[in-house]
């Protein structure tokens, strides 16, 4: 028996997913190209309201040029700062002690997607880890079979 997700054949006895792999398909859904560094920058924004995009480089390991270029990916559509795909999760406000402050705040979509990777994280039970086996066989712990000998 299988189960079919997006037209994809799954093997019943395939297990659940974590938390983690069902917080980045939930985003995936949303734009199946999205990239690692833009999830990332989400998730920042989201925890931290309020950065500017330095800050926001500083604390994610990204570069300024890698950091603004993700925050305009998931700004609004139609607005200044949009670039492709502009998923309208994220907007640039001025906000702050000069002109060209600006900082970053969701919008009311990225509040909800926040809201449902939140529920996910409630949702999921944690998998509990199991023994480590370096070897499968009939060799002693942590050492291959004598068939997988050196000749």
């Amino acid at each position: 028996m299988s189960i079919e997700r997006r037209g994809i054949q799954t093997p019943a006895r395939s297990r659940r997913r974590n938390t983690v792999l069902s917080a980045l398909e939930t985003f995936r859904l949303i734009d199946p190209a999205v990239t690692l560094n833009s999830l990332v920058v989400f998730l920042y924004v989201a925890e931290n309201e309020g950065l500017c995009v330095t800050e926001l480089a500083q604390v994610s390991g990204l570069s300024k040029p890698t950091a603004s270029r993700c925050v305009r990916s998931l700004a609004p559509p139609g607005s200044r700062w949009a670039l492709p795909p502009a998923l309208g999760l994220v907007e640039v406000c001025r906000e702050g002690p000069s002109t060209n402050s600006k900082t970053l705040r969701l919008t009311v979509a990225g509040r909800a997607l926040c809201a449902r990777l939140e529920r996910h994280i409630a949702e999921q039970r944690p998998i509990h880890a199991e023994p480590f086996v370096t070897h499968v066989g009939s060799g002693a712990e942590g050492q291959p079979p004598e068939s997988c000998s050196a000749a």
